[in-house]
């Protein structure tokens, strides 16, 4: 028998715990946005995902701990739509829009009790133990986005890393609020307008990007043409045109004068 279909033992025990579980949260999670939280009750669970009342217990203590795994869930669906934008965008500008409008469709495509949902996986995921940590892997990804797009020239150095992720981060969790707590907020229109302020608020301005070229770093990637001096015509009209050296020839008769004066 091939060495990779051997079932090790209490494989399939694990397994098949793992699918009921699976089931449960599934079948929570639809639930909760047809009726939201508080409405869904746990024998209402059991009955849709075709388990016993027992079983429901022997995974998770109460409703509110299967949210919990909600909110771990959600961080990580968060996390794969950011690595997502990141990995698929041509640049950041790209990459923020494309993220936003992930977010937009996800909530967009929820069930009608999603926001309550939302509000609820909030609250437990600001209770969990792991809150820091899970923090933390946010401001990670979306500060990976703000560091490619520094070492990209697309994004300024005026301000801190620091800075530019929280404000890509407050971004996101005041669409989120607004969504969650404004009846009939319109989540795709904001979801864009935030990614068009972000790519231009992030964005390197000319006079920065003049100077980073003209210091050398990224030089190839910031350095703009500089314009051309030209003289105006009235300028030629009074101090007569200039040769290549940059000065105004003199006329024979002008040459001649300051000849005779010389030896005067």
């Amino acid at each position: 028998m091939d060495p990779a279909h051997v079932i090790p033992p209490g494989g399939r025990r694990e397994r098949r715990k793992l699918e009921v579980r699976r089931r449960m949260i599934d079948a929570a999670q639809a639930l909760f946005e047809e009726r939201g939280v508080q409405a869904a009750t746990v024998a209402e669970i059991c009955e849709r995902a075709d388990v016993a009342h027992k079983t429901f217990f022997n995974h998770f203590p109460a409703k509110q701990d299967l949210v919990r795994v909600l909110a771990d869930e959600s961080i990580e669906i968060l996390l794969a739509d950011i690595a997502g934008a990141r990995a698929s965008g041509r640049n950041t500008a790209e990459r923020l829009t494309t993220f936003f409008g992930s977010v937009a469709r996800r909530a967009s495509s929820a069930g009608p009790m999603r926001r309550e949902l939302l509000t609820e996986i909030i609250h437990a995921a600001q209770q969990a133990a792991d809150e820091p940590a899970n923090a933390r892997r946010l401001h990670a990804a979306f500060g990976a986005i703000v560091s490619d797009g520094v070492a990209a020239a697309e994004v300024t150095r005026r301000h801190p890393a620091e800075t530019l992720t929280e404000t890509i981060l407050g971004s996101y969790y005041a669409l989120m609020f607004n969504w969650a707590n404004l009846d009939g907020y319109p989540i795709a229109q904001r979801a864009r307008a935030a990614a068009a302020f972000l790519a231009d608020a992030l964005a390197p301005r000319f006079d920065e990007a003049r100077d980073v070229g003209e210091n050398g770093e990224n030089g190839d990637r910031y350095r703009f043409p500089k314009a051309e001096t030209r003289t105006s015509p009235l300028a030629e009209i009074r101090t007569g045109p200039r040769g290549p050296s940059g000065k105004t020839p003199t006329s024979r008769r002008g040459a001649k004068m300051e000849k005779s004066n010389g030896k005067a």
